[in-house]
């Protein structure tokens, strides 16, 4: 009789240590709060953003193929199909951009959020664009890759 009863709490153990495992292997992976507030996030991010401002002002994209993954993508009513694929397109976009007389005078992070690998950064940037002064917006979606900060998916928008 003692050993069912034996065999009986040990599967209880088992079962409870591997229904805990899943439980904390499920909270790492997936935390429901990181922590981290906007505020924090924008001073993190301000300097990087200020530096793809330098870039941009130098007047060659490629300066700015750091700030990129591999497989970027950049999502605008100005691009032909709405989007570039690619890190390539992405940056002969940009350049296309700088060629035509662009101009980024202010680029600032209004919000910022962030999940595990990921972070949003919602930013305003004052301009010019063919001529025209602009005032957009632009959402960048931002990766950790191999312990570095990329943009993965950018989408600017401008009031017509």
């Amino acid at each position: 009789r003692s050993f069912p009863t034996k065999m009986k709490n040990s599967f209880v153990i088992v079962f409870s240590l591997f229904l805990a495992t899943i439980a904390m292997a499920q909270s790492s992976r997936y935390p429901e709060d990181t922590g981290v507030n906007s505020d924090s996030l924008k001073q993190v991010f301000q300097p990087m953003v200020a530096k793809w401002r330098e870039a941009y002002h130098t007047k060659d994209a490629t300066r700015l193929s750091a700030f990129y993954a591999g497989n970027s993508e950049y999502i605008s009513a100005h691009v032909p199909g709405y989007i570039c694929h690619g890190h390539a397109a992405v940056i002969a976009n940009i350049q296309k951009g700088i060629d035509g007389g662009g101009t980024i005078d202010t680029l600032q992070i209004l919000s910022a959020n962030s999940s595990c690998d990921m972070v949003t950064l919602v930013c305003r940037y004052v301009g010019a664009a063919n001529g025209q002064n602009v005032d957009g917006r632009s959402l960048l979606v931002m990766k950790r890759i191999d312990g570095r900060w990329l943009i993965v998916t950018q989408i600017t928008t401008v009031k017509e």
